[in-house]
């Protein structure tokens, strides 16, 4: 197992740097599993274990991997200069400038 810690301090610094992390891992298991148990449909928890964690594995997936993207589209056209309204040469010149007249459609 590996294991790290997020600090500002220097290693040198910290006594026991892993001090109650066996516990700590061992709650948050407890808390994921509780998460997970009341979320997981009680038919498939009773009927096929193998389906309940197919469906636990998938779903964190979904979580772990969840982003948020802030495209500004705007602010991205003005600092790069163009417009929707510049000429073909200027939109050929950055990338994927060709969409823009399809945008406008």
């Amino acid at each position: 197992m590996v294991r790290l810690r997020l600090t500002l301090k220097a290693p040198a610094r910290m006594a026991t740097p892993f001090a109650g992390f066996d516990n700590v891992f061992q709650t948050r298991l407890q808390e994921a599993d509780a998460f997970y148990d009341e979320i997981t449909p009680a038919l498939i928890k009773a009927t096929d274990p193998d389906r309940a964690n197919l469906m636990r594995q998938a779903l964190a997936g979904m979580l772990w991997s969840k982003q948020y993207f802030y495209y500004d589209v705007d602010k991205w056209l003005e600092e790069h200069n163009v417009t929707p309204w510049s000429g073909a040469e200027e939109r050929h010149r950055i990338r994927n400038g060709e969409w823009l007249p399809c945008l406008l459609r």
